[in-house]
This record gives C-alpha cells, sequence and structure tokens, in this order.
C-alpha cells in the first residue's frame, strides 16, 4: 500500500512539473526591444510591434556566399512568421525590418505608422495584400520589392510619393488604389509587374496626367487600365446630368468599380 501511494505521490509530482514547465515555455516567448520605446514579441507565428515612436532601422549585410541578411531580432524565425501586428501608437517600420519573411501572409499597418522603411518588407513572398496608411508620405525604395505573391495594393490619401523600386518584381500585383494626393512616381517603382493590369485612381485623367510618373521601368503601369473616379470636364457647374452620368453611378459611386468609365492613360 505505501509503495502504491509512494507511486502515485511520484506520478503526481512529474505531472505537475510538466504542467509549470510547459505554463513557463508559454510565458517564455521571444521578445524585446526594437525601439527606444517599442517592443516586440513573437507567439506561435505572430508578431507583435507595440509601444509609441519610431522602429529601430536595421541593416542588410552581405557576404561573397549567402543572400543578404537582416539583424533585425526577429530574423532566424522569419520563415515562421505568417502575420504582423503593429499596433497603433508605433509611427514607422524600420529599413528592412521584415526582409524576407517568406511566411509573412499579412500585416497590419495602422494610421500612426508615417514612415515605411527602406527594404522593409523585400522579399515577403508569400505577403498578398497591403493597404498604406494616408499618413506614410512616400513609400520607400525596395520597400515591397520581390513581394511576388502581392496580389492587390491600396494606397491612402496623404501618400504624396512612390520611390524607386518600391513594389518592384511584384509579379503577381494586379491591381493597385492610388490616391489624388500622389506627386510622383519614380523610376522602376514598377518594374517587373507583369501581371499589372488595373489601376484606380481617385480623381480625373487630367489630375492623373498631371502626376510626374518617370516612365523608365514603369511600363507596365503606365500599360495597364486606368479607372477615374471622375470625369476630367465635370467642374460640378455643368447642369446637363445626362452629361456627369448622375443617373448611372448613384451618389454613392467612387468609381472604383466602374469600369464602363475606365480610361488607358496614352
Amino acid at each position: 500500500m505505501r509503495k502504491l501511494k509512494t507511486a502515485l505521490t511520484l506520478l503526481l509530482t512529474l505531472g505537475l512539473a510538466v504542467l509549470l514547465s510547459t505554463a513557463a515555455l508559454a510565458d517564455d516567448a521571444p521578445s524585446g526591444t526594437c525601439g527606444e520605446n517599442v517592443t516586440w514579441t513573437l507567439e506561435g507565428s505572430v508578431l507583435t510591434i507595440s509601444g509609441t515612436g519610431a522602429m529601430t532601422d536595421y541593416s542588410l549585410y552581405y557576404n561573397w556566399i549567402d543572400a543578404p541578411y537582416s539583424d533585425a531580432p526577429w530574423y532566424s524565425s522569419r520563415e515562421n512568421i505568417a502575420l504582423v501586428v503593429i499596433e497603433n501608437g508605433v509611427t514607422s517600420i524600420g529599413d528592412s525590418a521584415f526582409y524576407c519573411c517568406t511566411g509573412l501572409t499579412s500585416v497590419t499597418i495602422p494610421d500612426s505608422i508615417t514612415s515605411i522603411g527602406d527594404e522593409s518588407f523585400m522579399g515577403c513572398s508569400s505577403l498578398t495584400r497591403v493597404t498604406i496608411p494616408g499618413n506614410v508620405a512616400r513609400i520607400a525604395v525596395d520597400a515591397f520589392c520581390g513581394c511576388n505573391s502581392l496580389t492587390n495594393v491600396t494606397i491612402s490619401t496623404g501618400t504624396i510619393s512612390i520611390i524607386e523600386s518600391a513594389f518592384a518584381e511584384c509579379s503577381s500585383l494586379q491591381c493597385i488604389t492610388i490616391p489624388t494626393s500622389m506627386v510622383s512616381i519614380d523610376w522602376y517603382a514598377f518594374f517587373g509587374c507583369v501581371s499589372l493590369t488595373d489601376v484606380y485612381y481617385g480623381g480625373s485623367e487630367d489630375e492623373w496626367n498631371a502626376i510626374a510618373i518617370e516612365d523608365e521601368g514603369n511600363e507596365y503601369l503606365l500599360n495597364a487600365t486606368i479607372h477615374f473616379a471622375s470625369d476630367s470636364t465635370d467642374t460640378g457647374t455643368d447642369t446637363d446630368s445626362t452629361d456627369t452620368g448622375s443617373t448611372d453611378t448613384g451618389s454613392t459611386d467612387t468609381g472604383n468599380t466602374d469600369t464602363g468609365r475606365a480610361l488607358r492613360k496614352s
């Protein structure tokens, strides 16, 4: 009887030890700092960036043998990170922060973000969609270069420029929404975007033509069908409803789905 009690006590002790060990491992998720007031936590496949202020800018390192690598603290887990959640309060995404996170399929970018760094999402080959908040003034060099599963990009009102190679080699990109705040698109911004067929622009054809778009390396953008939200001739003073199209579109039609008004930029 004493032996049975001893055995049961031993089993209970071992079971408790396993439970405590599992709890300790759960609490010991990889984490650290990635800015003066910004922290990161990796739980399973979800990387959460939280805090206030700017993220650290990271660097790419090159050698003669291997591909470039980033010094971001989560880089060794890049193939296992499926979701990046950047919480409101963080104001920038650091250079090379998520470089080559090949398992990343989704990223949440809050309105508090004002800067997306160089090469920040470069080589994220599983990322499929992204929305850029309007507080981001410019989309930096190589920011989404090589995201070859990216099919849809929405740029919110407020962004004024797309810098060199920002979306280069996004070979699956089919459509992009560009706001009227856009002022310039650098050369090679859409280089190699062989699937790009539709651009949804928030303004008129005249406004689109006023954007400084570099011809070199942007052939796929310039040859896409441009869907304008308003007619160039619609100044708001025309009283003829048959000319403004008011009977066709309705008051809630932004033009983003109105392919009947699509025009191709020459």
